[in-house]
């Protein structure tokens, strides 16, 4: 079974469209019997895609800094880190797929390293864009004029898969890993 990293914003008070996407990936986690690896913090996205996860059979590990340790209590297993640069390392090696969801400027950086990743062959594990609502258009627009510039190597294979649903980003991931 799979590993599954999701990247989303802990903010509360965003579109409800966001938190609904979050919990239907993290129902698809749990019934399919993955297990979710995320920020750790019990609001927002990250809080609706853990509990879901665990509602539906998944196990959530949470991987969250010290410094934010009041923000957690939904997951199945957390580990404390220094901080968010150590986040980030231990979230990926202890992942093999990685999902982002909506999400804010930590959002971001996540898909930023995950990307950076790909790029330089220090990973080869399948990475799903869920472009909500077109979420992500402007950034997906962005990382299409980066590599028409030459500014970004794919190595000759995709470094991302974009999809419009979290059960098509699962369904990748699956049949991805299911060839490895």
């Amino acid at each position: 079974m799979a590993k599954i990293c999701v990247f989303c914003s802990s903010m509360d008070n965003i579109n409800p469209l966001y938190e609904k996407t979050a919990e239907e990936a993290g129902r698809l986690i749990g019934e399919r019997g993955h297990t979710l690896i995320y920020g750790g913090s019990d609001l927002g996205c990250m809080g609706k895609v853990a509990q879901a996860t665990k509602k539906y059979g998944g196990k959530a590990k949470g991987i969250i800094p010290e410094f934010w340790q009041h923000l957690t209590g939904i997951e199945s297993e957390l580990l404390m880190t220094k901080d968010l640069r150590d986040r980030k390392a231990f979230m990926e090696e202890r992942s093999n797929a990685f999902i982002a969801l909506a999400g804010g400027l930590g959002t971001l950086d996540e898909i930023a390293d995950v990307l950076v990743s790909k790029c330089i062959d220090t990973h080869k594990k399948p990475f799903v864009i869920v472009n909500t609502d077109n979420f992500y258009e402007h950034f997906l627009r962005h990382l299409d004029r980066m590599y028409e510039q030459g500014l970004v190597r794919a190595n000759g294979s995709p470094i991302y898969q974009v999809v419009p649903t979290p059960e098509e980003a699962i369904i990748y991931i699956e049949e991805h890993l299911a060839n490895v």
